[in-house]
């Protein structure tokens, strides 16, 4: 799913992926873009994202861990946002 959703995600300079969790979105994302901001406001999350980043060979994914809702960017940083909060709690 996530492979099949990354190639509708496909081109752009910079992809953010708000809620990365463990990053299977965001290794998809990356091979389909040139780079992706991971944003987890969840640090142990950011830690297994980073694991799995190189198990994949993937190098092109800078990593945040923020609430989802403060980030700011400047105009036309981000090319397109992809969100798929996590299941549960509030």
């Amino acid at each position: 799913m996530a492979e099949h959703i990354a190639s509708k995600i496909a081109g752009f300079e910079c992809v953010l992926d708000g809620f990365s969790g463990a990053g299977g979105d965001s290794i998809q994302l990356s091979l389909a873009n040139k780079q992706v901001i991971a944003n987890d406001i969840d640090p142990l999350k950011i830690q297994l994202l980073t694991n799995n980043a190189a198990v994949y060979g993937v190098d092109n994914i800078q990593t945040l861990s923020q609430d989802f809702f403060g980030l700011e960017f400047g105009r036309g940083q981000i090319g397109a946002v992809y969100m798929a909060p996590p299941w549960g709690g509030i």
